[in-house]
């Protein structure tokens, strides 16, 4: 099915040729109907005018033929303007001031009138059948040189107007014209309408192939075409942003596999070491090894939670929400003090954390006083900062109240303390401050958070993936501290699951500042 359908396709290139064609064609039938209404509604009435004229120009010249020494009019001068006529559609009599017949010619030749006549009928039905005309008499006063009236003229034609020999031949010039300007104008159009399309396509088609690089699991670093309007600059650039960050994504990963087998592989080869040694009765089996075995699997028991926990913070963007019930009062309970301060997600009493792997967790929304929090976490901490020989200080003496969870936002702020505890040398500072903010649009109230330490700080070209899983911008020093490399992740998950967004700034040597704003 998916063959066929593709077989159906056409290019794009192909796609923009026939729009183009189909535009121009529609433009030029257009230009040429209007063209064509136009042009024979303006000789319509341009017929009619030359009609009229040329009939006061022939009543004028019949009245030159009066002689007014005899009294009568020039017969031989009468026949040959009347025959001229006639071979032009008109049917002259002329009489004299007695109304009798000076020269008349239905009488001098009948049978060339009523052919005359049936050629102009057949002539204007064929290229005229809009016209309802029929052929009419009309009688004009004959007058001399001299003004004075000497008779009438009966001047029968085709009325309101009909087309003569050389009209005809003037429009079938016209409408061969109009048929080579448009059949030029359609080829012009379509070789314009595929240089067009080919020029719009090239670079599209090219960000394709890129895209479909990149499907395959290739790199693609388009180049921005010439000229390129803002769509296809745009385009470019997202995809040149896709493939650095597919690129980014798949070095991260190549990183936190081989992190999770390093922080697998040490306490799995000392559980195994010491097992078969007890096994081949090399060690016995007292309580200094199985509590060091204790250890092992605790620490293997940690990562895995670890884990858990960052899997559970990362579906929070796609669960539900709760009611208020157990907002605040889960604050001191879920920020999980201890002297290590390590990774929280869940577990506080207000938590309406879900159990089991990457569980689903539910937010629960209420007014929270921020400051009030912030107190309470940095308290769980002064002992182990004490033990660092720390100095471990908190700026929120005014209530902040915002709508947040309080569980969640005592977890970030857990990580965050635990984070800049590990990496501040003794004799370090770290200060957490709580700042009242108002959105300038909405005037929601909002809160910024800081956390300031004094400590190694991070070097720029870290910086990007500081809050990428299992990254560590000092992995000796990471392990020798301890830690899984994902705390950083989950705050920064459960900030944006609050609504909010999780940022740092740093200076190697001189410390860190990460901020959440709420």
């Amino acid at each position: 099915m998916d063959v066929l359908t593709s077989q159906k396709r056409s290019t794009l290139r192909g796609q923009l040729t026939l729009a183009i064609t189909l535009v121009v064609v529609f433009a030029i039938a257009l230009i040429t109907l209007l063209s064509n209404v136009l042009v024979a509604r303006q000789f319509e009435r341009y017929v009619e005018r030359q009609q009229a004229t040329r009939t006061r120009e022939l009543v004028a010249l019949l009245g030159q033929q009066y002689d007014a020494d005899t009294g009568q009019f020039d017969v031989d001068a009468l026949h040959t303007i009347g025959m001229d006529a006639l071979y032009q559609g008109y049917i002259v009599k002329v009489l004299d001031a007695s109304g009798a017949t000076a020269w008349d010619a239905q009488h001098h030749d009948m049978s060339q009138c009523r052919a005359v006549m049936r050629e102009v009928q057949m002539r204007m039905d064929q290229r005229m059948p809009q016209v309802e005309g029929d052929f009419q008499e009309e009688r004009f006063a004959l007058r001399d040189a001299a003004g004075v009236a000497v008779g009438s003229a009966a001047v029968t034609f085709y009325g309101p107007f009909f087309l003569t020999d050389a009209d005809v031949s003037f429009l079938d010039t016209l409408n061969s014209v109009l048929v080579a300007v448009g059949a030029l104008s359609l080829l012009v159009g379509v070789a314009v309408a595929f240089v067009l399309a080919r020029r719009i396509a090239r670079p599209v088609t090219a960000a394709a192939e890129g895209a479909l690089r990149i499907a395959a699991g290739g790199q693609a670093a388009l180049t921005e075409p010439v000229g390129a309007s803002i769509e296809l600059h745009e385009l470019v650039g997202s995809l040149n942003a896709l493939s650095a960050g597919l690129e980014r994504t798949d070095e991260l990963r190549r990183r936190a596999a081989g992190d999770v087998a390093h922080e697998l592989r040490t306490p799995l080869a000392a559980l195994s070491a010491q097992i078969e040694g007890m096994v081949d009765g090399v060690w016995e089996a007292d309580a200094a090894r199985l509590s060091a075995l204790g250890a092992d699997v605790a620490r293997l028991s940690a990562l895995v939670r670890d884990l858990e926990r960052l899997a559970a913070a990362e579906s929070l963007g796609a669960v539900g929400v709760t009611g208020a019930s157990g907002g605040a009062s889960g604050g001191a309970g879920s920020s999980g003090a201890g002297s290590g301060g390590g990774v929280v997600l869940g577990g506080g009493s207000g938590s309406s954390a879900g159990g089991g792997a990457g569980g689903r967790v539910a937010l629960s929304w209420a007014d929270v006083d921020v400051a009030a929090l912030a107190v309470r976490v940095v308290a769980s901490f002064e002992a182990a900062a004490h033990a660092a020989d720390l100095t471990l200080t908190v700026d929120a003496s005014l209530p902040v109240i915002v709508r947040s969870d309080a569980d969640r936002l005592a977890q970030v702020l857990t990580n965050l303390l635990a984070n800049a505890l590990h990496y501040t040398p003794v004799g370090g500072d770290v200060t957490v401050t709580v700042t009242p903010v108002r959105d300038d649009i909405s005037g929601v109230p909002g809160a910024v958070i800081t956390v300031a330490d004094t400590g190694v700080g991070i070097a720029d070209a870290d910086l990007p993936y500081l809050f990428e899983r299992f990254y560590r911008a000092d992995e000796a020093r990471a392990r020798a501290t301890g830690g899984s490399g994902i705390g950083l992740a989950i705050a920064r998950s459960l900030t944006e699951a609050l609504g909010g967004y999780l940022s740092v700034e740093s200076e190697v040597g001189k410390g860190s500042i990460f901020t959440v704003s709420l």
